[in-house]
């Protein structure tokens, strides 16, 4: 008695693997993609001088008008100028933060407050000593969102 032969599916082609695979391999060879990944696996974001990994906000403080210390974890605070033409932050009613590929880049990210984008100038580390100076302790820090993309509005 002869058995009765399979029938492939049509979706499949050329040792069995599925037509949509060779499909998207076809347009990923043909578009260069398949070819844009540095041998050690995922490219590297590109880091802009200055800039600091930031993630995850621990709260801000604001030292004057244009400065403020913001934490990017419980130990790792920041002391940031905002550009000139900024409202006086310390009366300003603060949004979040922008950031990139989970880094704060000056000169890309901004303080956004009362629907304004405030431009970050400087971004330097903040030791203890410097933080004893200006009489700032994390424990009085305001909650501070981060927020992934820049928010429409002006840019002095």
């Amino acid at each position: 008695m002869r058995r009765p032969t399979r029938s492939r599916p049509a979706a499949r082609l050329f040792w069995g693997r599925p037509l949509v695979h060779w499909l998207a391999g076809l347009i990923l060879v043909g578009s260069g993609m398949a070819w844009s990944r540095p041998p050690g696996g995922l490219p590297r974001p590109v880091e802009v001088p200055g800039s600091v990994r930031f993630a995850h906000s621990y709260g801000w403080l604001p030292v004057d008008g244009r400065r403020v210390i913001l934490w990017a974890g419980v130990e790792e605070p920041y002391l940031v100028d905002l550009a000139t033409g900024c409202p006086d932050v310390r009366g300003a009613r603060v949004a979040g933060v922008t950031t990139h590929l989970r880094r704060l880049s000056p000169r890309i990210d901004a303080l956004v407050m009362d629907e304004m984008s405030c431009v970050i100038e400087r971004i330097q580390p903040a030791g203890g000593s410097t933080l004893r100076a200006l009489g700032m302790r994390r424990d009085q820090a305001r909650a501070l969102p981060v927020l992934p993309m820049p928010s429409p509005g002006r840019s002095p």
